[in-house]
């Protein structure tokens, strides 16, 4: 049986190969020059010996992993996508014994057409006044931000709860946050109302969404979000800017600023 780590350091190492300039990012081009080399070194070069299949078997699996694993549509494959498209083939019943064997086949026949790995990218150091461990912690305090005359919205400024953000700092070097707490007063009396948990920043830039929660019909939720920051940014990036409940018709049920940091 093959280890967890043996699967992970393996599926980061045929990164780098698909990854040629090592910009840290899988291009189409660069994956279908890759995939050109590799599916005949997992065995299906017998079936494809005709070079328009083999183009049209290429295209078709670059169409699969971009549909899969470009979460953010930019046309390109970042490693922790590339890797997140992996697990979920393994999720889906892929043994890893087997990954394991078709990447070595493919890593043997690229390395046989001189195509190697390129350097890998050096992780972003921390900023000197950044945390000094791998983790932290903010607390804020959810206030509801309608009105009495906004009809299924509450009235403005009643206390809709706490949530407790913490950050992890990830294998990778960016940070994962959790979002917990117990909200009430949101939208009340409808079966069950979704919200999204949007950050705004001040200057009104890099504004993102971290989750989705669903409330009761008492207007009621438990918020339990993971989240990865874009942009190598942090939980400091965030404190003194505000974290934003918008719901279905895009009216922003509740606000809270993001104040008091724990290091």
């Amino acid at each position: 049986m093959s280890s967890k780590g043996a699967v992970e350091r393996a599926i980061e190492d045929f990164f780098y190969y698909f990854d040629q300039n090592g910009d840290g990012f899988v291009t189409v081009n660069e994956a279908k020059k890759v995939l050109r080399v590799a599916i005949t070194g997992i065995g299906a070069a017998e079936s494809l010996n005709d070079s328009k299949k083999l183009e049209a078997e290429v295209n078709r699996q670059v169409k699969v992993l971009l549909s899969k694993a470009d979460h953010d549509n930019d046309k390109k494959i970042s490693l922790d996508e590339f890797q997140s498209y992996y697990a979920e083939m393994m999720k889906n019943g892929m043994e890893p014994e087997v990954l394991l064997l078709d990447i070595d086949k493919a890593t043997k026949a690229l390395k046989a057409h001189n195509i190697d790995k390129s350097p890998r990218k050096k992780k972003k150091q921390l900023p000197k006044d950044g945390p000094p461990s791998d983790s932290a912690a903010a607390l804020c305090i959810v206030r509801t931000f309608g009105t009495k005359e906004s009809g299924s919205l509450p009235a403005a400024g009643v206390v809709a709860g706490r949530l407790k953000i913490a950050h992890t700092l990830s294998s990778l070097g960016s940070y994962r946050v959790t979002i917990k707490g117990q909200l009430k007063g949101l939208k009340p009396g409808k079966p069950s109302s979704t919200f999204m948990l949007d950050f705004h920043s001040k200057e009104g830039k890099n504004n993102f969404s971290l989750g989705q929660i669903v409330s009761d019909d008492k207007g009621s939720c438990s918020v339990d979000i993971e989240a990865e920051l874009p942009n190598g940014m942090t939980l400091k990036d965030i404190h003194g800017n505000k974290l934003k409940l918008i719901d279905s018709e895009g009216n922003i049920a509740a606000s809270t600023q993001v104040f008091e940091l724990h290091k």
